[in-house]
């Protein structure tokens, strides 16, 4: 067989070096580039051995941040500055908030953060400048292994990562992973919103106790109480809080949980989800809905751009889609930031 004629490279190198020119010219509107990246990531592929077309090395806060318009949380770090933007916004100020908090971080013996469900590890990046220490958890390997280049090419020294998933009991569990750009629907849920569908059930990843792990923790390594968690398990959140039950007793740190609210066990009322807290929680969401109850599209386009957020009462249970709410002890409601402009870094 004859080799390649090197000729042949020549208008693919030429047609992705003009591709990366329209994705990243900063005169063209970033609604445009977006639309043409989406196609771009269905259409284009990179020969192997060559540069993605599509890849990208960009900041998300003051981090550096590498990526691919491919991934649908990487585009959204590129062209807004994080991927839901107001929810790390979020992150952040309460970080500040409660590591400001004197009594508070000397009870906890200083703030750390659980990260469960990290994904590519956007959040604890964020949140790790304003904690001592974060622990995340994220079962799927494709994006731990993202999450843990992101960790050492900051040189970051207070992330650490367990390869496991937390739920109810000590099991071995099959992961629905995607098969679209958004590698955030991976879950262990079967029929969460988003995994079912296009994704490959059979990637068995090790599930955990979410108190017996903090006890392990704290016994073995001295660290101290969680004080502020992230959940996002798409779907997966009930068998989490009940796996933390005796954590949330001792530590009563401030949570943030993306709620999804219909699928095999999913929480099924106000009162059923509030049961998975102690006494004295108060339940808070973030401000994204019109009176009716619908999304409130336009300026949730907006803060995506932004970051700004503003937190409401949490009064009513919905039926469908999914939520990120804030249950907060009641001791810990003045710190709570209730609103914010969305800078991050």
């Amino acid at each position: 067989m004859c080799p390649p004629d090197p000729r042949a490279a020549e208008p693919e190198g030429r047609r992705f070096t003009l591709l990366r020119s329209l994705l990243f010219a900063r005169w063209i509107p970033s609604d445009l580039r977006r639309r043409l990246a989406r196609r771009a990531a269905r259409w284009v592929d990179a020969p192997p051995g060559s540069t993605d077309p599509l890849s990208f090395v960009g900041k998300l806060g003051g981090l550096v941040y590498q990526g691919t318009l491919r991934s649908h949380l990487d585009a959204a770090v590129y062209f807004h500055g994080a991927f839901e933007k107001p929810l790390v916004s979020f992150l952040q100020d309460a970080a500040r908030a409660l590591g400001a908090d004197a009594p508070f971080a000397s009870k906890h013996g200083g703030l750390h953060f659980w990260d469960v469900g990290a994904n590519v590890g956007q959040h604890s990046l964020v949140v790790s400048a304003h904690v001592d220490s974060v622990e995340a958890f994220e079962p799927f390997e494709e994006v731990a292994e993202l999450f843990e280049g992101h960790v050492a090419r900051n040189g970051l020294r207070n992330i650490r990562l367990h390869r496991i998933a937390l739920g109810a009991r000590t099991e071995r569990r099959s992961l629905v992973t995607p098969t679209t750009g958004n590698r955030g629907t991976a879950s262990l849920a079967v029929d969460a919103p988003g995994a079912g569908l296009e994704g490959s059930p059979g990637h068995g990843v090790q599930v955990r106790v979410g108190d017996e792990v903090a006890r392990a923790l704290g016994t073995r390594e001295g660290l101290g109480a969680v004080g502020l968690m992230k959940i996002d398990v798409e779907g997966w959140e009930r068998q989490v809080l009940a796996g933390l039950r005796g954590t949330l007793q001792a530590s009563r740190p401030v949570v943030v949980t993306e709620v999804s609210y219909s699928g095999h066990g999913t929480f099924t009322s106000l009162a059923e989800f509030m049961e998975a807290f102690p006494a004295d929680y108060v339940l808070y969401r973030f401000d994204t809905r019109k009176a009716n109850g619908r999304k409130a599209r336009r300026r949730q386009a907006r803060e995506r751009r932004t970051g700004a957020y503003r937190l409401v009462p949490c009064t009513d249970w919905r039926t469908d889609s999914q939520d990120d709410l804030v249950a907060c002890p009641v001791e810990l409601t003045e710190r709570l930031p209730r609103e914010g402009a969305g800078s991050i870094g």
